[in-house]
């Protein structure tokens, strides 16, 4: 089951991954667009690297909190499969019926001889 650490985690996770590729589009784009050669590629980095981060973060948590809403529906529609895949195993466990039958001692016409 997605519990709200699990999707804080996932934010989380999804900054540093944004904030990486931020920095390396950043520096990219930044180069382009200021042409000075280390100012552009510097201002690019952290400009990409702080919209990285927000937008990372952001995707994080929605990507999870969308599959944990997707797990838990699965996870709620297959209960009752398997609650009725128990009951219908529990039907084919054999009954044993025990019963006591009195036995009476048989007087056959044997011969001793």
């Amino acid at each position: 089951m997605v519990t709200a650490e699990t999707v804080a985690r996932s934010g989380d996770t999804g900054r540093v991954v944004g904030t990486v590729a931020g920095f390396i589009t950043g520096a990219e784009v930044g180069t382009v667009a200021i042409p000075v050669p280390v100012v552009g590629s510097v201002v690019g980095a952290v400009v990409g690297g702080v919209l990285g981060s927000e937008v990372g973060r952001w995707l994080g948590r929605t990507v999870m909190s969308v599959t944990g809403i997707a797990l838990n529906a699965g996870a709620l529609a297959a209960k009752p499969v398997v609650s009725k895949v128990t009951a219908s195993v529990d039907s084919l466990k054999p009954k044993v019926a025990t019963a006591v039958t009195a036995v009476k001692p048989s007087s056959s016409p044997k011969s001793s001889g």
